[in-house]
C-alpha cells in the first residue's frame, strides 16, 4: 500500500495556550507522522513537497526517523523553507502568520501519484497547486483523492498577516476530489455563509455532496465532526461525537491526525461511518500525546471503536451507515 501526502512543510514557531513556546516543524508533517504511527508494516508513505534549502537537511533527518516514509519524492528547491507562527488563544483557536510560500506544484512534479493507492492533499499554503494541476492529478489516477481545505481559505500579506476569504470557486475544486474535509470555520467560507448549529452543518455538506463529493467531513474539535456521504445511490449523514479524552496535552495537527485517521482506514474498510470513528480515535490519542507523530497507541483504531464508541459499534455490527438525508 503507497500512501502520497502533498503539500508544505512548514517550520512552526508555537505558542500554547499556557503560554510555553516550541520549535517544530508542521505543515504536512503532522500527516506524515501520523501516517507512519498507523500504518501496516508494508505500507510507504511518501511526503511529496518542494522544501526550502535553508531546512532541507533537517527535514530528511526527522522524516527518515519515522518509519514507513519514502522520501523518494522530497526536492530541495532554493530559498526558505516556509515559516509560520502559532498563538494559541484557547486550546482550540489560534492567531497565524506566515512567510516564504512554497513553490507550487507542477503537473509533471506530481505525475508520480498515479501509482499511489491513495493520495492525501493538505493545503497547508493555499497555493500548493492550482484548479489545472489538481484536476490533472483526478485525470491520472482512479485512486481515492483526499482533500483537506485548510488554507484554501486563507491568505498572507507580505507582512505574514493572515487573512481569511471565501473559497468562492470550490464547486471547480469538488468535482476532481472523493473526500473532503474541514473544519467548522472553513466550511462557512467554503459554503459563504454563517453557521450556527449542527442542522447547518448538516445542510452544507449535503450542499458539497451535491456538487461532486463522494464523502464530506466537518469536523467540530470537541464536538466531533459531521460526516455526509453516498453509498449505493443514497446518501447518509452521521453526527459523530468527539472521543473522550480526559488529559488534553497537545492539540497541534488534530485535524492532520484526523485525515490520515480516516484515508488510512477508509482503505482498508471502505465504510466512511467506521473509517470517521476511526479517524476521531487518532485524533484523540494525538492530543494526549506531546510532539509530532507517536501515534502507535491508534494503529488499530478500527478494533478500538467498541471501546470508544460502543453505541455506534453495536450499530456499525448492524449495517449502519448513518441516518437517510
Amino acid at each position: 500500500m503507497r500512501v502520497s501526502v502533498l503539500g508544505a512543510i512548514v517550520y512552526d514557531e508555537i505558542i500554547t495556550h499556557r503560554g510555553e513556546r516550541k520549535e517544530s516543524y508542521g505543515g504536512i508533517t503532522y500527516n506524515v507522522a501520523a501516517f507512519s504511527s498507523i500504518v501496516s508494516d508494508d505500507a510507504a508513505v511518501v511526503p511529496l513537497s518542494n522544501v526550502g534549502d535553508d531546512h532541507f537537511d533537517r527535514i530528511v533527518s526527522l522524516l527518515s526517523s519515522y518509519p514507513h516514509v519514502d522520501l523518494s519524492e522530497l526536492r530541495r528547491t532554493k530559498g526558505r523553507l516556509t515559516h509560520a507562527k502559532l498563538v494559541y488563544t484557547s486550546a482550540t483557536w489560534r492567531d497565524e502568520s506566515v512567510k516564504y510560500m512554497m513553490t507550487p506544484f507542477t503537473p509533471d512534479r506530481i505525475a508520480s501519484c498515479k501509482t499511489s493507492d491513495a493520495i492525501l492533499v493538505n493545503f497547508v499554503n493555499g497555493s500548493e497547486m492550482d484548479i489545472d494541476t489538481f484536476a490533472g492529478l483526478r485525470r491520472n489516477t482512479k485512486r481515492v483523492v483526499y482533500v483537506d481545505v485548510h488554507s484554501k481559505i486563507s491568505r498572507w500579506d507580505e507582512h505574514g498577516k493572515k487573512t481569511l476569504v471565501q473559497f468562492s470557486d470550490w464547486r471547480e475544486w469538488v468535482q476532481h476530489l472523493d473526500i473532503i474535509q474541514m473544519n467548522e470555520f472553513e466550511c462557512e467560507l467554503v459554503v459563504g455563509r454563517k453557521l450556527s448549529d449542527r442542522g447547518d452543518f448538516i445542510r452544507a455538506a449535503s450542499e458539497i455532496l451535491d456538487a461532486g463529493a463522494q464523502i464530506v467531513i466537518v469536523t467540530l474539535g470537541p464536538l466531533g465532526s459531521v460526516l455526509a456521504h453516498r453509498t449505493g445511490g443514497k446518501r447518509y449523514v452521521l453526527v459523530c461525537p468527539a472521543a473522550e479524552v480526559n488529559n488534553v496535552v497537545d492539540t497541534t495537527g488534530c485535524g492532520d491526525s484526523f485525515s490520515a485517521g480516516f484515508l488510512w482506514n477508509y482503505v482498508r474498510c471502505g465504510n466512511p461511518v467506521k473509517s470517521n470513528a476511526a479517524a476521531n480515535i487518532v485524533a484523540a490519542i494525538n492530543c494526549q500525546t506531546a510532539g509530532v507523530g507517536h501515534l502507535e497507541m491508534a494503529r488499530n483504531a478500527l478494533d478500538q471503536i467498541p471501546r470508544w464508541f460502543p453505541d455506534l459499534a453495536r450499530k456499525l455490527d448492524a449495517g449502519y451507515l448513518g441516518e437517510e438525508m
